[in-house]
């Protein structure tokens, strides 16, 4: 316990005294470098996920974006909840992303587009770094790309209301918090199951997104840890 609390007011004390262009400029080489920990995907894992695509039914495509910016000394990320639908991924909490279209040039550009359109935020000012390891969602045969980009200053934020239900706007000091990472037995489709969930803002994220940000999490780690 004494561990646990000495190693959270050391994160915690780096987190209030980053320097943004320091941290962009070093996310980006850590990205380009390639220095990611697929493993990293497991600890935020439902039990029983599939984790390989059938590729007699070849996945779609499509990708979202993790976007830092500074604000008041923090850096934060964007986070929106979906709302209800008749769909797999309905209610719950998401990264602003979607499907590739044919007239996308590539999948960083799918992530951009659609954070345009969900919440508003476009090109003008925005910076790609790189991108997280792919992931296949098989509840809707999907793959999806994690591209990470930085703003140099608090974007506005204009949600589309028939793809989003809230935005969210969480700080890395409560994502490194580490009492927000759970663990619950969830009825899943029939079925009980292990589910890890970070919770944000009273929001249960879990899922590929839990998964995406674990991924995150630990190159975050290697770059503030320093």
């Amino acid at each position: 316990m004494l561990y646990l609390w000495y190693n959270t007011f050391f994160m915690q004390k780096i987190l209030s005294n980053i320097n943004f262009l320091e941290f962009s400029n070093q996310l980006k080489a850590h990205l380009q470098n390639g220095s990611l920990d697929k493993n990293a995907h497991t600890q935020m894992m439902p039990g029983g996920r599939i984790t390989v695509p059938d590729f007699d039914k070849p996945p779609r495509k499509s990708a979202v974006l993790i976007l830092f910016y500074p604000d008041n000394n923090k850096v934060y990320f964007p986070l929106i909840r979906r709302p209800k639908y008749n769909g797999a991924h309905s209610g719950q909490m998401a990264l602003p992303g979607g499907k590739y279209e044919k007239t996308d040039r590539n999948l960083i550009q799918t992530a951009l587009r659609e954070s345009c359109e969900e919440i508003g935020v476009c090109k003008t000012g925005i910076q790609v770094l790189g991108c997280l390891s792919e992931l296949f969602i098989p509840i809707t045969n999907m793959t999806v790309l994690p591209v990470i980009a930085t703003s140099d200053y608090k974007p506005t934020f204009y949600t589309d209301q028939v793809e989003v239900e809230e935005l969210f706007t969480i700080s890395l000091n409560e994502f490194f918090d580490p009492l927000v990472k759970k663990k619950e037995v969830w009825d899943l489709r029939g079925n009980d199951v292990d589910i890890p969930f970070y919770l944000l803002q009273k929001q249960k994220v879990w899922g590929v997104t839990a998964m995406m940000l674990c991924e995150l999490e630990l190159l975050l780690n290697k770059i503030l840890n320093k």
